[in-house]
């Protein structure tokens, strides 16, 4: 009706604004695409029938409270199983509180929060969970403080620099599935089941790992089963219809969680998934031996087992650089996957030049996704013919080129800088327009600095109450500072640009082709 129409971008910051009202948006700066292009009644007739879908949606759900949760009284009842079963075994205090430290793990932020919340209320009415009491805490994406929170959550295998143990549970996205050592805990519970059951191996591999105090570590899943055949059938439809809409049209953004970071076989997936519902621990006990899907720390404990090996050691150091070797595996897109140095950085980069359209090769740079292409057994065999080896010579120029476009890009400071949202520009204005009188120069810097970043809807949504609570300037300025000390809120390390390159400063390591 306002002549405009609303992409994804305006649709998250109109969202995040304090206004319902789209004319309050555009005079506020806010942008949108001109009606002209579309048909907008046909438009009009799809977005009303969307928002009225959407409508009963929301009332189905807002039905469903924490009190009322069948998902929710198991997962308590779980962990006072856990927490009893802790103190019959514990040798020590501190043995006994390994034994009760558990990780929860869901995909969704939404759904942690919903966790964390009803956890921290069942903890203080709950004596089966009277343990646990005040020693909850959550970490997501945006949190800035989750190097913190981990560390009191497992301060002696995440060797934090303070001795503070305060947290028994751990209530977590994706974030910390890996690369961060938390053996100290025995426990860890995904509260969801990701579309690829990989993602549960790296979840696990947090405390499944050397140096852990446990003999045993007790992994748990909750599982929709009465549901799981329908769910998986629905997961293959829209792959189906994501890849024909992709090959058509293109899609902008990633659609299912993980579908453009890692190519799955959905056959391989459903099975590993048919397994894990019939209690088959394989999975777990192996790390996945498909190379499609394999974690990063299997690669990790593959990489240690050869480093070990003197002989194999010797062998890969004796390799020129730029060596290279091929297989064939049916079913498997063609490409190439190069493992790159840059200068002297020592972490290493790499890059899958797909030809599964031979007119348009496409280069991933997913670290995953690159080494599942180039993962073999030992008894692969190696096949590389005259033709994919030529070839091999225009994918390593189209992967370097890509490679450099990546790092050109963030050599400037401006594109390295987080993206604030609304809701903390809006704060930021106010602050710096009326600061809070009870506060020094330099407590307003910080606090300035606090909220100069990229937080999730969690902490938005606090900071625009804090906002709308206060009626002048002066009064929603004091709310904000209190809001943020509330929350814990700290700056963050200013992100720092790479150092600019030359395309010399690009060296190839190795390389594998896929027939």
């Amino acid at each position: 009706d306002n002549g405009v129409v609303l992409q994804g971008d305006n649709l998250v910051e109109w969202m995040n604004t304090e206004t319902d009202d789209l004319d309050d948006y555009l005079d506020q700066g806010g942008e949108g695409e001109s009606t002209k292009e579309y048909d907008v009644p046909a438009l009009k007739k799809a977005v009303e029938a969307d928002k009225a879908l959407l409508e009963k949606w929301a009332s189905t759900a807002k039905s469903v409270t924490s009190q009322i949760d069948p998902k929710l009284e198991k997962l308590v009842e779980t962990l006072a199983e856990i927490s009893d079963k802790a103190k019959s075994e514990g040798t020590t205090q501190q043995d006994e509180t390994n034994k009760r430290k558990t990780l929860i793990f869901s995909y969704y932020t939404d759904s942690a929060n919903w966790i964390f919340e009803h956890l921290e209320k069942a903890s203080k009415t709950d004596a089966r969970l009277a343990n646990f009491k005040n020693r909850i805490a959550m970490v997501s994406g945006s949190d800035n403080g989750r190097a913190q929170t981990v560390f009191k959550f497992a301060p002696i295998s995440t060797e934090s620099p303070k001795d503070e143990d305060l947290y028994d549970i751990l209530v977590s996205t994706d974030v910390l599935a890996e690369g961060v050592n938390l053996q100290q805990a025995r426990n860890i519970i995904n509260y969801d089941l990701p579309w690829n059951p990989m993602r549960l191996v790296q979840r696990h591999g947090r405390i499944d790992r050397i140096g852990s105090p446990h003999s045993r570590v007790f992994l748990r899943c909750f599982f929709p089963d009465q549901q799981l055949d329908r769910l998986l059938g629905l997961e293959h439809r829209l792959k189906i219809k994501l890849a024909a809409a992709s090959a058509g049209v293109g899609i902008e953004n990633e659609v299912l969680p993980g579908s453009d970071t890692i190519d799955v076989n959905f056959t391989e997936n459903r099975e590993e998934i048919e397994q894990l519902r019939n209690e088959n621990p394989e999975l777990f006990e192996t790390g996945g031996e498909k190379g499609s899907a394999v974690s990063g720390e299997e690669y990790r404990q593959n990489l240690r087992q050869g480093v070990n090996n003197p002989q194999m050691l010797n062998l890969v150091k004796d390799l020129a650089w730029g060596s290279g070797s091929g297989k064939a595996v049916k079913g498997q897109i063609p490409g190439y996957v190069f493992c790159v140095k840059i200068a002297d950085k020592a972490e290493p980069l790499y890059r899958f030049v797909s030809y599964q359209d031979e007119n348009a090769p496409e280069v991933i740079s997913d670290t995953l996704a690159c080494l599942a292409h180039a993962h073999a057994e030992e008894d692969t065999e190696r096949i590389l013919d005259d033709g994919t080896y030529m070839r091999a010579y225009e994918a390593w120029s189209l992967a370097k080129e890509d490679i450099y476009e990546k790092w050109e890009f963030l050599t400037h400071p401006k594109n390295v800088q987080p993206s604030v949202p609304k809701a903390m520009r809006d704060a930021l204005e106010i602050l710096r327009k009326t600061p809070p009188a009870n506060m020094n120069e330099s407590e307003i810097n910080i606090l300035i600095n606090s909220l100069e970043s990229d937080y999730g809807m969690r902490i938005q949504r606090r900071i625009r109450e804090a906002i709308q609570s206060g009626k002048s300037d002066h009064e929603k300025a004091v709310n904000i500072a209190a809001t943020a000390k509330e929350i814990g809120l700290e700056p963050a390390s200013p992100p720092k640009p790479l150092p600019p390159i030359t395309l010399e400063d690009i060296h190839l390591l190795c390389w594998m082709g896929i027939n």
